[in-house]
């Protein structure tokens, strides 16, 4: 019945314009996220985490460390040598045990800290606001971020000292913030805290260019002064990209399931497509007789698609904005969701669109009216 075949066409319509909605959904929040996540790869950090190579300080290291740092320093390839008891960028250990003159006496707030040894912030190549590096014969000192200075309400800090877990440091520098926590923001406080004998990884800054030319003097150097053991060494970005590569893959899992999303819309309408030429082979043949051109009847054909598109836009575009904003509100430091995003998906859209279901209505706009009226 007439009532019967006017439901199937709904739902045709009513199917592949779900299918576009979905498709814009996910190809506009696979671009968006591939921006966030290259933002965050690539943006700065603060310090430079390229040209260095890590190790652990072994017992043998660490029986002759200042020897060993000095001797490996001379070398060539090598710009400088320090030690921490974590990664830098991957920061874990915090305490509240901390007091300084004119601390609120209910101020419990967490502060960050890591251990080092001489010449860490020079390695790591952090910016230094104040003061200075440590140096040789740094007891009981410590270096503080700009996040830490504001939160404790230092306008002047070195020259100061505050008390960690029942230990007295004077503050002889401050660093710029930088990203200690992935995915975190770097305005949070953060102590820098001078102490060898209890960091454990060996970080190396290799001369840019000389990268083997430094590794082979750090074999030589480590060989002197640890024969027993083997150099087991890493590279500090490679560990970074390997440790967040998560990121990564969820950014090509998004763009993948975003095509295949696509591919789906675009064959459900090349079918909708074929179905709706076929049942207008006369009508095109008549109205090709009549003198209507080629761009006439393939804005007649296409008609129904580009409403498709047009409502599965006007729904999706307003959806994904509001989606992908929450996302992004997951990360301290985010992009902005800018019109280019929409336009990118609506390109990539249009583009698959126009291969798969174009050609068929071109086809059937061109065809021999009187095949059509035969075919009829």
């Amino acid at each position: 019945t007439v009532d019967g075949k006017s439901g199937i066409s709904f739902s045709r319509k009513f199917l592949v314009t779900f299918q576009f909605v979905s498709a814009i959904l996910l190809i506009t929040t696979s671009i968006i996220l591939s921006g966030q996540v290259g933002f965050l790869f690539n943006k700065s950090m603060g310090m430079d985490r390229h040209n260095i190579v890590y190790f652990t300080k072994n017992k043998q290291l660490g029986a002759h460390w200042d020897a060993f740092a000095q001797e490996l320093s001379k070398k060539p390839g090598v710009q400088s040598v320090t030690l921490a008891d974590q990664l830098p960028f991957a920061i874990g250990n915090s305490t509240t045990s901390i007091t300084w003159e004119g601390k609120e006496p209910l101020n419990e707030e967490w502060y960050s800290y890591i251990k080092v040894g001489e010449n860490f912030v020079r390695t790591m190549k952090m910016e230094i606001t104040d003061g200075h590096d440590f140096t040789g014969g740094s007891p009981d000192k410590i270096i503080i971020n700009e996040a830490a200075a504001n939160r404790m309400k230092m306008q002047h800090p070195v020259g100061s000292f505050i008390n960690i877990n029942g230990t007295n440091s004077e503050i002889v520098g401050v660093v710029k913030n930088f990203d200690f926590i992935f995915m975190a923001s770097p305005d949070q406080p953060l102590f820098i805290r001078y102490s060898p004998k209890s960091s454990m990884i060996a970080m190396v800054r290799l001369a840019e260019g000389e990268i083997d030319t430094g590794l082979k003097s750090a074999k030589e150097v480590y060989r002197l002064f640890s024969p027993d053991f083997i150099l087991d060494y890493s590279f500090l970005d490679q560990t970074f990209n390997d440790r967040f590569k998560q990121m990564k893959n969820m950014r090509k899992i998004m763009s993948i399931a975003g095509f295949l999303a696509v591919i789906i819309a675009c064959l459900g309408l090349l079918g909708l497509t074929v179905y709706g030429t076929e049942r207008r082979v006369k009508e095109v043949g008549i109205r090709r007789i009549n003198g209507a051109t080629v761009k006439d009847l393939i804005g007649l054909l296409s008609a129904q698609m580009s409403k498709s598109i047009l409502i599965a836009t006007i729904i999706a575009y307003p959806l994904a904005f509001i989606l992908n904003k929450k996302i992004l509100e997951n990360f301290a430091e985010r992009i902005e969701i800018s019109i280019g995003h929409f336009i990118w998906s609506f390109v990539i859209l249009l583009g698959l669109v126009t291969i798969f279901a174009g050609w068929q209505i071109f086809r059937a706009a061109t065809r021999n009216p009187v095949e059509a009226l035969r075919y009829e």
